[in-house]
């Protein structure tokens, strides 16, 4: 709601009541990093084909694997190698 709420006459701030919540930092960088980004219709895009092996391997892993969920764990947003790997 932060970039849109006013647009549809919503709070803005209404995601305030999670900010104690352990990942909400995560979840606001990812939105400020990629979500507002995806509106931008000059923004740089890549074919859905490059994102197949990405989709494909998170639903062949075992629904909340714990080795990929990991309560109170947090993992960078970027990792550097894998997209270097990706590029």
């Amino acid at each position: 709601m932060l970039c849109y709420g006013q647009h549809v006459w919503a709070n803005k701030h209404k995601r305030g009541v999670c900010k104690d919540n352990l990942y909400f930092k995560d979840g606001a960088t990812s939105c400020e990093r990629w979500d507002q980004s995806s509106f931008d219709p000059a923004y740089d895009k890549l074919p859905l084909d490059f994102f197949l092996d990405m989709v494909r391997a998170t639903f062949e892993r075992d629904a909340y694997d714990p080795a990929v969920i990991q309560p109170d764990v947090q993992v960078p947003l970027q990792d550097a190698e894998v997209a270097a790997a990706r590029a």
